[in-house]
């Protein structure tokens, strides 16, 4: 899925290849990001563009929910998201 997400925007964008870089994570995992950019940072240079996309849902009422689901919500839509920015910023 990541190759044919680069190989749409190579079509897309006038840039050389080694520029557009698309790497995988788990984001829920937050601990792991930092040193995640950092190795990808060191390998292709500094990021000019980061994508978000990571997101996800668990669908009924609130009150039906384990507590575990609502941690994990927020730390995958809320916190990855956070840090992402902040290790590329």
């Amino acid at each position: 899925a990541l190759d044919l997400a680069r190989q749409e925007l190579l079509a897309e964008l006038s840039l050389p290849a080694e520029r557009i870089v698309a790497a995988a994570l788990d984001v829920a995992e937050v601990e792991r990001i930092p040193p995640w950019y950092d190795a990808l940072q060191a390998a292709h240079g500094a990021a000019d563009i980061l994508v978000n996309a990571a997101g996800t849902t668990r669908r009924g009422f609130a009150v039906e929910q384990p507590l575990a689901d609502f941690e994990y919500l927020q730390r995958l839509n809320v916190t990855a998201t956070y840090e992402l920015s902040r290790a590329v910023a």
